[in-house]
């Protein structure tokens, strides 16, 4: 299952994956990504994207790999920061298959940390600036979850 929580302003995008991951949640992040290029053009932003995977998700299959790496290959802006956060080395494998398929070069900086908060300063660092709303973007997830949850 995937969740996001997006800033258009701020050009900043928080995702969490949870579960198993579905060929339609790996297409709904890329049309999230895709928004998020879009937004960082228009406010001359460089764009944060912060994935959150559990422990749990299951391992992907090749194809979904394929598609992950597939991802970045639309973005227009010349530079975008990612991190993932997980303490999984199944999802940090995965990451590096992901990289080896479409390596980061010059429009992508990639790191794994083991918690959100790690991520988010390195994004700060990254983009040079601070940005309140990362810490905002967990919370709303949270408030999906819980929603989503209660609708059952």
């Amino acid at each position: 299952m995937l969740e996001v929580a997006y800033d258009r302003n701020a050009a900043v995008l928080v995702a969490r994956i949870s579960g198993a991951v579905s060929e339609s949640d790996l297409m709904q992040l890329g049309e999230a990504l895709i928004k998020l290029d879009t937004a960082s053009l228009e406010y001359n932003r460089i764009p944060i994207t912060i994935l959150i995977v559990r422990a749990s998700v299951a391992s992907p299959n090749a194809e979904q790999r394929r598609l992950m790496s597939d991802l970045w290959q639309p973005m227009k802006s010349p530079l975008h920061v990612f991190a993932l956060v997980s303490t999984s080395p199944v999802a940090r494998g995965v990451m590096k298959v992901v990289q080896w398929l479409d390596p980061p070069g010059t429009k992508r900086r990639e790191a794994v940390h083991g918690s959100f908060e790690e991520a988010a300063r390195w994004a700060e660092k990254e983009r040079g600036e601070p940005i309140p709303v990362l810490r905002v973007l967990p919370q709303q997830l949270e408030r999906t979850a819980t929603a989503a949850t209660a609708k059952r």
